[in-house]
Formats: structure tokens, C-alpha cells, sequence
């Protein structure tokens, strides 16, 4: 009867309020508090000052690898340098002492000269 009716309507704007109950809720949930917002803030400039940290460990990375290289370059030049000055040397002193012999063999032909002028005036006595 009119009991069962009233109850029927009661249940349906129960449910009906019910679920626009759970729609608030979920409206609710969904919409970050400002606690959320602040994290996700942070989050975003921790991210952010990372990707610049990393392009700036990079940058620094290649740039100690382009000096590493052009050190080993200005290395290699002066072993070059070092090994051409070595050879200038050894063969200026290879040189001096070739000079050397050849001034000494003429010294020794020259005081052999001498003795034999001596030797010939003292026979010659």
C-alpha cells in the first residue's frame, strides 16, 4: 500500500543521495590538496634542477675529455720535439768528436814531424 510506496520513494532518494554522495567523494578525492600541489611542485623543480645538473656534468665531462685530449696531443708534440733535439745533439756530438780524432791525428802527425826534425838535426850533430 501507501506504506510500501513511501518506503520505495524513501529507498530511491536514499540511493539517489547516496549516489551523489559517492560522486562528491570521488570529486574530492580527485582534486589534490595543497600539501599534493606543493609536493608535486618540488618534485617538478627537483626534476628540473637535475636535467640542468646532468647537462652540467656532461658538458663538464666532454669538456675534460676534449682538454684530456688536446694534452695528450701537446704531449705527443713534445716527445717529437724532445726526440728531433735528442738527435740534433747526438749527431752535433758525433760530430765534435769526429773533429776531435781528425784535430788529434793531425797533432800526433805533427809531433811526429817535430821528433823527426829533432831526431834529424840531433843526427845531423
Amino acid at each position: 500500500g501507501p506504506d510500501s510506496l513511501h518506503m520505495e520513494g524513501r529507498i530511491e532518494s536514499l540511493e539517489q543521495g547516496l549516489s551523489l554522495a559517492r560522486r562528491h567523494a570521488c570529486d574530492v578525492l580527485s582534486q589534490p590538496t595543497e600539501e599534493e600541489e606543493e609536493l608535486k611542485d618540488m618534485v617538478a623543480l627537483l626534476e628540473e634542477r637535475l636535467r640542468e645538473e646532468q647537462s652540467w656534468a656532461a658538458g663538464l665531462s666532454s669538456w675534460i675529455s676534449e682538454l684530456d685530449s688536446s694534452l695528450e696531443d701537446e704531449r705527443r708534440q713534445r716527445r717529437r720535439e724532445l726526440a728531433e733535439v735528442s738527435k740534433e745533439i747526438e749527431s752535433t756530438m758525433s760530430l765534435l768528436l769526429t773533429r776531435k780524432d781528425l784535430a788529434l791525428n793531425e797533432e800526433a802527425q805533427l809531433l811526429r814531424q817535430h821528433e823527426k826534425k829533432v831526431e834529424d838535426a840531433l843526427q845531423g850533430l
